[in-house]
């Protein structure tokens, strides 16, 4: 039975290893091709959660962690030049906004209902501490990468589902990228962003 939980900064070096790997090894695939170390997770993490409204939601199968949802104040998500600038000429307050940075579900424990949960609890979450809107993010699709493969599906559609709605905003993002011949270089990568009214 899979169970959830929920890590503020307080319990987050009990999972922060795990998380960590797990957030490397998913985010190394495509669309996102990210290259980092473990040093580096553990300080996004606890700069996210810096913010004592940041959450954690965290899928266990017996003791095995299968999943987990970052929702933070989207204030705290700094590594997006120009993000407060660029959400103001959609008339949109960024000091209103809750974040999604990352939902990782493990495979075999896909299309469960795990990721829609995890939705439900930030929503919730992000409600109580007042917010007006959920946004998140996702890699635009590059249909041409030599690393995509061929029955890659976009997260898109399940984002609708869940009544989010394209803001018609892309903004871009450099980091570390996987190349093709399994070299890795510093590249931008095109992120949709997403939106949803948070019902208070």
């Amino acid at each position: 039975m899979v169970k959830v939980e929920i890590y503020k900064r307080d319990n987050l070096p009990e999972i922060i290893d795990e998380i960590g790997i797990i957030r490397l090894n998913e985010f190394k695939k495509y669309p996102d091709l990210y290259v980092s170390t473990l040093e580096r997770q553990h300080m996004y993490f606890n700069n996210l959660l810096n913010d004592p409204r940041s959450i954690i939601t965290v899928f266990r199968d017996n003791e095995k962690i299968i999943g987990f949802c970052i929702s933070t104040p989207l204030t705290c998500y700094k590594y997006i030049p120009n993000l407060k600038e660029e959400l103001e000429k959609k008339d949109i307050n960024i000091n209103e906004c809750y974040c999604c940075t990352d939902v990782i579900i493990l495979e075999g424990y896909r299309k469960k209902g795990l990721a829609r949960k995890a939705f439900d609890i930030q929503e919730k979450h992000a409600s109580e501490n007042g917010f007006k809107k959920v946004v998140l993010f996702n890699t635009v699709d590059d249909i041409h990468h030599p690393l995509r493969p061929h029955n890659y599906v976009t997260n898109n559609v399940f984002f609708e589902q869940l009544r989010f709605k394209s803001l018609g905003l892309v903004l871009s993002m450099n980091y570390l990228t996987l190349q093709p011949d399994n070299s890795t270089k510093k590249e931008d990568h095109l992120l949709n962003f997403w939106e949803k009214e948070v019902l208070q």
